[in-house]
């Protein structure tokens, strides 16, 4: 905390806009894999839909 209190207002601003960031870019890693998986498993799950509706068709 001391070492912080040393710095100037322009370092301290410069480290905290560098922090904040890096923590805004894994945030985005973050979001972006839960939307791919997201988008994986509801295709999935359409793929099944799709396949149980064709099965259920009947053929006269």
């Amino acid at each position: 905390m001391n070492n912080w209190m040393n710095l100037s207002k322009e370092e301290r601003l410069e480290i905290d806009f560098n922090e904040k960031n890096i923590i805004m870019r894994k945030k985005k890693a973050l979001l972006k894999s839960i939307r791919e998986e997201y988008l994986k498993i509801k295709n999935k799950e359409q793929k099944i839909s799709k396949s149980q509706k064709n099965s259920k068709k009947v053929i006269y």
